[in-house]
């Protein structure tokens, strides 16, 4: 069970960076996606920071 609920983290964890990934590629604000995913600006570019970064670059 403690395996499948760790493989289960790891999928949302990678859908979510998909999905941050794509939210900054297409303009939309740090503080936009703090708000949806319940986090401060700050605590988005800690936790997505490389990914932001590399999405940002697109822009």
């Amino acid at each position: 069970m403690l395996r499948r609920a760790a493989l289960a983290r790891a999928r949302c964890e990678g859908q979510t960076l998909e999905a941050v990934a794509a939210a900054r590629a297409k303009g939309i604000t740090r503080s936009r996606i703090g708000e949806i995913l319940g986090a401060s600006p700050q605590a988005v570019q800690q936790r997505y920071g490389e990914v932001v970064e590399l999405a940002e670059a697109k822009l």
